[in-house]
């Protein structure tokens, strides 16, 4: 790791934030957050719709997974995708849903288009307007664009598109970390915030976080300008965010030690980042270490408490939902955690969920309950790592295989010759 690269991509996000200020950090973080709860409200729409169709209609059992192929869909595509994939002839599914609503299978697609733009997140308000008006009102209402776009990825599996992310992602990451900036910059107490993503190895995790961070940079970066009706796909544009953001994912998660005293002895604040495979580094086994290494993990404990000192929002990636040092997911204020999701042909698809406290009133009680909600959805081979980045992060867990498999050879020898004597 170039720890001088590293500082002066904080300093470069610094800039950023200063230039755009807090309350411009305040007003991206909103849009994004309304753009994402705005598509968590259509997915519960679409829940109840695909039920209520599966009961009815056997044939279309498929549809509460299509949603999340859908919802996924809108978290990270533009139209690029919907182009694509309304190439295809129409379907079997697309008849029996227009013949529900009754209109043709066009109508029904160009409910489709308006729906899928008007959820984009740069959406103008005459989208808005003429769904309210026209024939695909009940279409919207029902939240049937997730199911209806998922189907059609469904059909399209043996052949999928191939089509990049869109330059803005809509997740719960992204608001959540414009969020933190926002609060780093005014100095409050959100400032300093701890994140954990844990899910088994291939299910997205590095993947998901990179256009998570990808995302939150172009929104606050100033110089990127996307046109309000049609958002710019990642294809279309690199700019300097780009080259900051290999240096705010530590892939080697020894290096967050080094990172950390840089901070330290530079004076700098990061504003982000992002330690991979920490669960290499802090695993949950921590308690039962003994020795030197007991007292690394107490010192640690501490920079772990002490850490808004150095960062703003830090993600710590775990191997496992709950893989990570105990010490590390108490302090994180949002909890992610990924598995797999089945039955879903072609396709490998990762559900991410985070829980948030809910206020619940009911006569002369009141009760605060934790509810699941998605924060994130990966699909593969529909999202991919750059390149790049992919090489980067392979050959670091090359190089952290070959480092603990010697380790394991040489404690194993040591043990056996023991036994031996």
């Amino acid at each position: 790791m170039d720890f001088e690269k590293f500082i002066n991509a904080q300093q470069k996000i610094w800039e950023w934030i200063n230039k755009i200020g807090p309350g411009g950090v305040g007003k991206v973080a909103r849009q994004i957050g309304h753009a994402y709860d705005t598509l968590m409200a259509v997915f519960r729409a679409s829940a109840a719709f695909t039920r209520e169709m599966a009961s009815k209609t056997p044939r279309l059992k498929h549809l509460p997974r299509a949603s999340l192929l859908g919802l996924y869909a809108l978290m990270y595509h533009d139209r690029s995708l919907l182009s694509e994939l309304l190439k295809l002839n129409p379907q079997q599914d697309e008849a029996t849903l227009a013949e529900f609503f009754g209109l043709s299978v066009e109508d029904l697609r160009d409910c489709l288009t308006q729906s899928y733009v008007t959820l984009s997140y740069h959406a103008e308000i005459e989208f808005w307007r003429r769904l309210l008006e026209d024939k695909c009102v009940s279409y919207w209402k029902r939240g049937v664009v997730l199911p209806h776009i998922g189907s059609l990825l469904i059909h399209s599996s043996e052949r999928p598109p191939n089509v990049p992310p869109r330059l803005i992602c809509v997740n719960a990451l992204v608001p959540w970390i414009l969020g933190v900036l926002r609060d780093l910059s005014t100095g409050s107490l959100g400032a300093g915030s701890i994140a954990v993503v844990g899910a088994s190895i291939g299910r997205g995790k590095t993947t998901t976080l990179y256009y998570s961070l990808r995302s939150a940079l172009y929104a606050l970066n100033p110089a990127v300008k996307p046109t309000p009706k049609l958002p710019e796909t990642i294809a279309d544009v690199r700019t300097e965010v780009d080259d900051v953001i290999p240096y705010l994912m530590l892939f080697n998660p020894e290096d967050f030690l080094d990172a950390v005293r840089a901070l330290a002895d530079s004076g700098i604040k990061a504003p982000i980042l992002v330690v991979d495979n920490a669960s290499i580094l802090f695993p949950k086994q921590w308690i039962k270490a003994t020795g030197k290494l007991h007292r690394f993990y107490l010192n640690m404990n501490t920079v772990i408490d002490l850490l808004r000192g150095v960062c703003g929002a830090v993600i710590f990636v775990a191997n496992a939902p709950n893989e990570l040092a105990s010490f590390i997911r108490n302090a994180a204020t949002i909890n992610i955690s990924g598995r797999e999701e089945p039955g879903i042909k072609t396709y490998s698809v990762t559900i991410y969920t985070w829980k948030r406290p809910t206020l619940r009133i009911r006569e002369e009680e009141e009760q605060v309950k934790m509810r699941e909600k998605i924060a994130s959805i990966y699909v593969y081979p529909l999202l991919k790592l750059p390149q790049e980045i992919y090489k980067l992060d392979l050959k670091v867990k090359i190089e952290t295989i070959a480092k603990k498999t010697q380790e394991a050879i040489k404690h194993y020898k040591t043990e056996k010759k023991k036994k031996e004597k």
